[in-house]
């Protein structure tokens, strides 16, 4: 959150700064920020020395953002950030509490939601082989169609072993401030 003084001189704090403060409002903060950015622009910001410094509260800005992603970003760009994220928290964020675990959580999670939606996307293909000026023969349609029947065993499977994964690992350990 903005303090009064950056506020009239029209200064906003970078994602970087918000998630080294980590406090509650400033983690909010830096979520709603990195939702206006691309993933390599988040990743340009918080480079391994921010990660390596700031690790607890950059475990909690990440998993922050995922959890937004989840609800309102497309299964692709969950994807994306959860494996860097995962992999971050195995090199520059190990020494956070369960670091390997909460990346594992988090990559499964994504890939849950990403194999969802690839197979969703292979199943819309056929829209291309129905219209009158139609290039592609129906026949690739059904090729999809099968591929995305064997997708969403694949998704399936994924999914449950997210769902035996301990909540608190991918959930964002972020608590309103006492008041």
């Amino acid at each position: 959150m903005r303090t009064p003084a950056e506020i009239s001189v029209g200064v906003a704090p970078s994602l970087r700064e918000l998630v080294a403060r980590g406090d509650h409002a400033s983690l909010l903060d830096a979520r709603d920020l990195a939702l206006t950015m691309s993933v390599s622009a988040v990743r340009g910001e918080l480079d391994y020395d921010l990660l390596d410094e700031h690790a607890e509260s950059a475990s909690r800005f990440f998993r922050l953002w995922l959890d937004h992603l989840a609800w309102g970003g497309s299964g692709f760009e969950q994807m994306a950030v959860a494996d860097w994220v995962g992999a971050e928290h195995g090199l520059s964020m190990v020494h956070v509490d369960r670091a390997y675990g909460i990346g594992a959580a988090l990559t499964v999670d994504a890939l849950a939601r990403v194999t969802a939606q690839l197979a969703d996307t292979l199943t819309a293909f056929r829209f291309f082989t129905d219209g009158p000026d139609a290039e592609v023969d129906s026949a690739v349609a059904d090729r999809f169609d099968r591929l995305a029947g064997t997708l969403a065993l694949v998704h399936a499977e994924i999914a449950e072993e997210a769902a035996q994964m301990p909540a608190e690992l991918t959930e964002a350990p972020v608590t309103p401030p006492q008041g």
